[in-house]
């Protein structure tokens, strides 16, 4: 799924509640619902055990999935949209919040619902993405980071911030295995952090012999040998390239 897709997903998973007000002055009470869960196999082995919380206020939407994995670990999934400011955000984290990857971006919507922000195209301008970890900060259209060398790079440098805990975490659940509802955080995270194997038809790679690289080699503890340096010394002597050495 594209990113724009995710977000919409991760939108609407809390508006299924939600009630315009009747009266704009009158502030509406904050409605809570929450529904707890276990995703079992066939063999009846429980891999996850989740609360979906929902919260919708005059001034906030936000919703919370609490996820233990027996395997591995508990984390917080959040989803927040802010009608103040138009903020929204998409954040993994462990339980205490410390560790964090997050997603966010900025709408000049007037919108007071998630509806009437979906039917007013509070998303059909190129979003600004900010994707935040512990050890930095990325901003870039999403545009952008639809392509591929700079959705590649992007990961590489974010990766390297994450706790590799948090980083298997987001591995273990990827790919649907949370459900419909709970799937999309974790999926427009994914996408941003996560090598996956699709990208790669993207990009295609011709290979182009080079000259003997000895340098190259010794780097990794390979070292030439005195008849390959002599091989490629006469080669060179002779102005004859070397397909091998």
């Amino acid at each position: 799924m594209t990113v724009r897709t995710l977000l919409l997903l991760c939108l609407v998973s809390t508006a299924s509640f939600e009630v315009s007000a009747s009266d704009p002055a009158v502030p509406k009470p904050v409605k809570e619902r929450r529904e707890h869960y276990v995703l079992r196999d066939a063999e009846g082995y429980v891999h996850y055990e989740i609360t979906e919380l929902s919260r919708i206020s005059d001034d906030v939407n936000e919703g919370v999935v609490l996820v233990r994995d027996p395997d591995h670990g508990s984390f917080l999934l959040t989803n927040r949209l802010s009608w103040a400011d138009g903020q929204a955000s998409h954040s993994l984290t462990d339980v205490r919040q410390k560790d964090y990857i997050r997603v966010s971006f900025g709408s000049t919507s007037r919108a007071r619902t998630v509806k009437e922000y979906i039917a007013e195209g509070g998303l059909l301008a190129p979003l600004v993405l900010t994707l935040t970890t512990n050890g930095g900060e990325w901003k870039g259209l999403e545009t952008e980071w639809k392509e591929w060398s700079k959705l590649r790079t992007l990961r590489h440098s974010v990766r390297r911030t994450v706790p590799f805990y948090l980083l298997e975490a987001l591995e273990r659940m990827r790919g649907g295995a949370l459900g419909a509802s709970a799937g999309p955080y974790i999926d427009l995270i994914g996408q941003l952090v996560l090598y996956e194997p699709q990208d790669e038809p993207q990009l295609r790679l011709e290979q182009v012999e080079q000259p003997p690289a000895c340098d190259f080699d010794d780097s990794f503890g390979y070292p030439c040998s005195e008849a390959q340096l002599k091989r490629i010394k006469k080669a060179q002597e002779s102005g004859k390239p070397l397909s091998s050495y």
